[in-house]
């Protein structure tokens, strides 16, 4: 993809594996079969047809006309820079099972900026980063970190 000038993000994060005799930090792609094009939607249809490249695409079901899932670029930036953060406290949430909740950004520390959804599970509180329809990242964060996003 990136040979054809398509802008591509594939999601890594480092762990560390343990075998019988060792330990090894080592990459892992954090959803497995998804790679993230960053283009216009014609260009996207024309890849498999032009390029010869099998893709398939995320179908947003969400709408009553299924289409190519998108993710907006503000959406995506806050995405990346929570993947970017690589601290153990953020974790792939495998379902989107919060209910959307207040508002929030991030004020202070290297998440500054971030915005997000504020949830609470078991009385911890937490900021979501949500690619729509797809996925979902949460981290603990305490509040006086926190702002209100007016509406």
């Amino acid at each position: 993809m990136e040979e054809l000038g398509i802008e591509v993000y594939l999601p890594i994060r480092e762990e560390i594996r343990q075998w019988h005799d060792r330990r090894k930090k080592v990459e892992v792609v954090l959803i497995p079969g998804i790679l993230f094009i960053h283009t216009d939607k014609e260009t996207a249809l024309s890849i498999p047809n032009e390029k010869c490249i099998p893709i398939r695409y995320a179908i947003n079901t969400t709408h009553v006309r299924h289409e190519i899932m998108t993710v907006p670029d503000h959406e995506m930036e806050n995405f990346i820079k929570f993947i970017n953060y690589n601290d153990e406290e953020i974790r792939i949430e495998d379902e989107l099972i919060y209910a959307p909740g207040t508002k929030v950004r991030i004020t202070k520390g290297p998440m500054a900026g971030v915005e997000g959804e504020l949830i609470r599970v078991d009385n911890m509180k937490k900021v979501v980063v949500r690619l729509t329809g797809l996925i979902a990242c949460s981290l603990e964060i305490p509040m006086s970190r926190l702002e209100k996003i007016k509406e």
